[in-house]
């Protein structure tokens, strides 16, 4: 990591270390050395409380302020500190082994300044120095707990919010509960502790101890199950979105929210795979390092990704630095890997067929565990289902709304097109011309050329349609060897205008085949909504009826609905199955 990130959360981490260590090194004179050995049990006490510890994302949940409360009414200050500082560092270089001694020393520092703190408002508001459990110091005990419980809360979170950049709220909620009702239940435990402790010795202590360790056994439990229960919610969510008619960027974006119900991180990305391009492009990226991850790709078999990719297998990085998997020198390239010191990484499958990859990175060392990687992998499984279901979507939706040989819009997509077209004119007063376009004889093409000749005419044509009306309006294929060309809010002289470049273009064009050279022509008939048609339907008819015309006198021409002696109208489009009809 950048130092120039990484220097603020030093200078704050070994700040609190070095005035606790002062605090530690200026109360030791104070430490009553007659009480040793009720001091070092209740050391033993709070290294025990220490081993069960409830991690959570912002910090963790100790039971141990029941041992440190008692110890601060029996002992004092700097009993209390000394006890809690050794306890702290013991418990959790037995039981946190993951955790940089560093964070152990910081850990073990906050306790300290938290104590220090709530003991000068505890001696501000009157209590007593000599016998704290007396009534009259009722109110100054309940500020030393409020204020010890503020002091490590914002102690701890400076420290995230310095290492994290970006500390999700929603965990600091979680964790604030969690340490309330922690805090109310081992206060009272605490005090009663001192009170049998002056009444029957330590026996008395380790009397209410057990409970203690049986309450923080229960709220590991607890909070575990309430964890299972967020992963549960985040399948379910992302399974909801199988029918919720979600875009595929918004259930990528679920993905990565709901991932964050399972485990903490700094950045999340989701590569899908771009066929045409033979890699994974990122789809989404949420974190601090968003811009410069959103162009990276993921190529097949190369790099550590991409070896992953080409396997479809998962992964986890614990620290980028000193994974055997990681050649410093192939992955190279600026990525998320080399961003990152641990990695979660989970294929989209659906079945055997790869969609792409969700990749977690965490700027802490050991940031993922197995249990993060089971559930992330079943999210992304659901979330693959889904995506691959739009992907089918898409391709229905491209097959109907567009002909399989030109390319051009389908008779459905254009009469929707159409219509939605008329309902804006009338309520604009403006215009909308129709033209319809044929192959002068096809057949005999077809018979003498061949059907590979047929097709090479139908795609000149597409393309010669195409690149005149441009973005203009839009065009169909409406039978076999016919086109249909809508133009909104084009009159009729522009429209002939647009429709004579359409023929030029197609008389001027050729297709060579089998050696030989074919030349063709084209009708074209042209109609204009609402001077000639009350309706969309009463519009393709009379454009059709326009092209007919077209063709008796001998093709190779365009005739103008308006300026024709009235004959009775053709259908193009029958109403019930929008087919045409000649």
């Amino acid at each position: 990591m950048n130092i120039r990130f990484k220097l603020p959360s030093i200078i704050y981490t070994w700040t609190i270390i070095i005035i606790a260590y002062w605090f530690l090194t200026y109360l030791f004179p104070l430490l009553d050395l007659d009480l040793v050995r009720e001091m070092v049990f209740m050391l033993v006490l709070v290294v025990l409380a220490e081993c069960f510890t409830v991690t959570l994302p912002q910090g963790q949940i100790s039971a141990s302020f029941a041992v440190i409360f008692s110890s601060y009414l029996l002992f004092g200050p700097a009993g209390a500190v000394w006890i809690t500082a050794l306890g702290s560092i013991l418990g959790q270089v037995i039981a946190n082994k993951r955790c940089s001694f560093q964070t152990k020393l910081f850990n073990a520092s906050q306790y300290v300044l938290a104590i220090i703190g709530s003991d000068c408002i505890y001696i501000y508001l009157g209590g007593w120095i000599t016998q704290r459990l007396a009534w009259e110091n009722t109110i100054p005990l309940i500020s030393f707990t409020v204020t010890c419980f503020f002091i490590n809360q914002l102690l701890v979170y400076i420290y995230l919010f310095l290492e994290q950049k970006n500390y999700p709220l929603i965990y600091l909620r979680d964790t604030l509960k969690w340490d309330s009702i922690t805090y109310l239940v081992t206060v009272p435990l605490g005090m009663f502790m001192a009170v049998l402790h002056n009444k029957i010795g330590l026996w008395g202590i380790l009397l209410l101890f057990v409970p203690v360790l049986v309450m923080q056994f229960v709220l590991r439990l607890y909070i575990r199950l309430d964890s299972s229960n967020r992963q549960l919610q985040a399948l379910y969510e992302i399974s909801r979105s199988l029918g919720a008619g979600l875009s595929l960027e918004q259930v990528l974006n679920l993905i990565l929210k709901e991932a964050g119900r399972i485990v903490r991180y700094h950045t999340g990305v989701v590569y899908i795979w771009a066929a045409e391009k033979e890699c994974c492009e990122v789809a989404v990226v949420k974190g601090v390092y968003k811009q410069q991850l959103k162009n990276s790709r993921v190529f097949l078999g190369q790099e550590f990704l991409g070896f992953l990719l080409e396997s479809k297998d998962s992964a986890i990085i614990y620290d980028s630095k000193n994974d055997s998997r990681i050649n410093s020198r192939i992955n190279s390239k600026p990525g998320i890997i080399q961003l990152h010191r641990s990695l979660l990484v989970v294929p989209l499958l659906s079945g055997e067929k790869v969609l792409g990859q969700v990749v977690l990175g965490s700027r802490r060392v050991f940031a993922f565990k197995e249990s993060h990687r089971r559930m992330l992998y079943a999210v992304a499984r659901q979330a693959a289902l889904a995506v691959d279901n739009m992907n089918l979507h898409e391709q229905v939706d491209v097959i109907t709304k567009t002909d399989d040989l030109t390319g051009l819009s389908s008779q459905r997509s254009f009469l929707y097109y159409a219509k939605e077209k008329l309902s804006e004119i009338d309520t604009r007063d403006g215009v909308v011309s129709l033209i319809n376009v044929d192959v002068d004889n096809m057949n005999k093409i077809n018979e003498y050329y061949g059907r590979e000749a047929g097709d090479a005419v139908l795609s000149f044509f597409t393309r010669n349609i195409s690149s005149e009306i441009k973005n203009l309006g839009t065009a169909a294929r409406s039978g076999g060897d016919e086109f249909v060309v809508l133009l909104p809010g084009i009159g009729e002289v522009a429209a002939s205008n647009l429709a004579e470049k359409i023929m030029k273009g197609i008389q001027n064009g050729i297709v060579e085949t089998g050696g030989s050279r074919c030349t063709f022509q084209a009708s074209l008939g042209l109609a204009c909504y609402p001077r000639d048609a009350v309706d969309l339907d009463d519009l393709l008819c009379k454009g059709e009826h326009a092209l007919r015309r077209a063709k008796k006198c001998g093709g190779n021409c365009i005739r103008v609905f308006s300026q024709m002696d009235r004959e009775p109208p053709v259908a193009v489009f029958n109403k019930k199955n929008d087919v045409g009809v000649k």
